[in-house]
């Protein structure tokens, strides 16, 4: 039988399912920009750790005139001396209507030298298209047309990103161009394969995988039971709970997944933020997500933003926060609704771990836990007036471990002290790169040949419109000889596909990220069993690149690596 084509565009246009009557929800796909990630070490064989602070009012007004001899710094509940210490002072430029409106200046009477300025602020919007769904999405993107005809001044220059998409509009003073990008954001949930026997949402998975509370596996291992995934004559308590855990496990890994994505899109962001001229501020309009076990992916951000002079201001889209179930109780036992019920706002809460502690750390706001997100961007539009760097040289060589930090004034007179709450003393070492890199970019990045998933790579030529030449990637898979795993009836697994291209010294050009997600019913798995072939555009100059192309098989980990001369014509 012929090779099945699942769409000659995929990463780039919608999945056509219709073609080969594959229902929409068994084979998904979602997409990203990719770079190669830029590296930040916290050297802390310079003995100095840096910590930016600012220090609020209860109107939340940045408060300005301290000196070092106004803080105190601990390190795991130990004084710290204070080594370095500099004030920093950013003028708010005055409000004003939106610039596409903004009046000329009169002529001068007399001959001026012209004066080129950085612009006032560089807002980099980030929208977490990931997380959202339509009841939050719909209310950011109104709260963020209203702050571009309210809220930026003269100079601003603002781009739009998107978790999945990566920049979807650059830098630039154009209302319209700015209204046209937010009008493309939408939906792009990569919905986990969470267990429904027993009833699991993402956030009692990451406890059970995580250990973090003891009295929920049991309840879950009797749901297993009563809804048939143990039976009662042929296995034990012992098997059931491992079963249980396994299950819990692997959803974990998923929605972990999705995490780690969102921070090094994040990341990705802040790196480019770092290398423009004058004030930066990214805005994260996220509904937050679990990032349990992910601190040090988290520390490797703020590092790279405090070394940009990059301020994170984050605002929450869920609005005020109320119990949100995730999933139907109807058919769980007692014990189980009871336990869901218990959780109230839990989830929530713990969803914004990663959106308090950017800000926290870097000098930023957090707008949480307020259905006015009008007012949440206007606030967060702003950099903190003024703003402090400590630094302190810790003690000791560099063990690798996690240090809390609290900085503290010595005269509180009620203010609030935001500063990171701790930092990763790793050693510096090229050969190992931060545990926050994934094994994929680092493959990437290789030159080496691996053939561990059923797949290949090759190119053909791009039909691309007028102006934009590009390669076109296909990559081959043979369905029928992926490790499938089967949940439920379903034969389940998720693929990573990175294709990039380099020019001949080894530079990056361009590149993309996709995930496929099978989630397939005996019928569909037996459409496409016999291989099939989907495909992605990569654009570039017309000139010779090498293609290096990347698949992660997440069901046991394995890769698939190569490398092909490729001609953009």
């Amino acid at each position: 039988m012929p090779i099945r084509r699942l769409s000659a565009l995929l990463c780039l246009t919608a999945f056509l399912p219709a073609q080969q009557n594959i229902p929409p929800n068994e084979v998904t796909f979602s997409a990203s920009n990719w770079a190669p990630r830029v590296q930040y070490v916290l050297k802390t064989e310079t003995l100095l750790v840096e910590v930016g602070v600012v220090v609020r009012d209860s109107r939340n007004h940045s408060i300005g005139g301290l000196t070092r001899d106004d803080f105190t710094v601990e390190e795991g509940g130990k004084p710290r001396e204070i080594t370095a210490f500099t004030a920093a002072t950013a003028t708010q430029p005055a409000a004003a209507p939106a610039l596409a409106s903004r009046p000329s200046a009169p002529a001068p009477t007399a001959a001026t030298p012209t004066v080129s300025t950085p612009p006032a602020r560089f807002l980099g919007f980030v929208f977490d298209d990931l997380s959202m769904g339509p009841g939050d999405l719909i209310p950011a993107r109104k709260a963020a047309k209203e702050f571009l005809t309210q809220g930026i001044s003269p100079g601003d220059l603002v781009a739009i990103f998107f978790i999945t998409r990566g920049q979807i509009l650059p830098f630039t003073s154009d209302i319209a161009k700015l209204n046209d990008a937010l009008d493309h954001l939408s939906v792009a949930t990569r919905n986990p394969a969470l267990p429904t026997c027993p009833n699991l949402s993402a956030y009692e998975s990451y406890v059970i995988a995580t250990h973090r509370d003891s009295t929920l596996l049991p309840i879950k291992v009797a749901e297993a039971y009563q809804c048939g995934l143990c039976q009662r004559r042929d296995r034990t308590d012992r098997v059931c709970n491992q079963t249980v855990e396994s299950l819990a496990n692997r959803a974990w890994e998923e929605v972990k997944h999705n995490s780690v994505s969102s921070l090094y899109s994040i990341g990705s962001v802040v790196d480019h933020m770092a290398t423009l001229p004058g004030k930066r501020v990214l805005v994260l309009a996220s509904s937050g997500f679990l990032s349990g076990t992910l601190e040090r992916e988290r520390e490797d951000i703020v590092n790279r933003a405090l070394r940009g002079d990059v301020v994170i201001n984050s605002l929450d889209a869920k609005g005020l926060y109320t119990q949100d179930m995730g999933m139907p109780l109807g058919g769980m036992p007692a014990r189980s609704r009871i336990a869901r019920q218990s959780q109230a706002t839990r989830p929530q809460w713990e969803s914004n771990d990663t959106m308090a502690i950017l800000s926290a750390s870097t000098g930023g706001l957090f707008f949480h836990n307020n259905n006015d997100l009008n007012l949440g961007l206007r606030e967060l539009g702003l950099l903190p007036e003024y703003s402090y760097s400590l630094a302190f040289a810790p003690p000791g060589a560099p063990d690798g471990k996690y240090h809390t930090l609290k900085v503290r004034l010595k005269q509180n007179h009620g203010y609030e002290v935001q500063a990171r709450p701790g930092y990763f003393a790793g050693a510096v070492n090229p050969a190992n790169p931060l545990p926050a890199e994934r094994r994929i970019d680092q493959e990437m990045l290789s030159d080496d040949t691996l053939d561990e998933v059923p797949l290949t790579f090759s190119t053909e030529p791009a039909t691309t419109p007028p102006g934009k030449p590009g390669a076109h990637v296909l990559l081959h898979l043979d369905v029928a000889h992926l490790q499938l795993a089967n949940l439920s009836g379903m034969h389940t697994d998720q693929l990573t596909v990175i294709a990039a291209l380099f020019d001949a010294a080894g530079n990056f050009v361009t590149g993309k990220e996709c995930e496929i997600d099978f989630n397939m019913k005996d019928d569909t798995f037996n459409k496409l069993s016999t291989g099939t072939t989907a495909g992605l555009t990569l654009h570039a100059p017309p000139g010779k690149y090498r293609l290096r192309g990347v698949v992660r098989e997440a069901n046991q980990g394995k890769y698939t690596a190569s490398s092909q001369p490729v001609e953009v014509k």
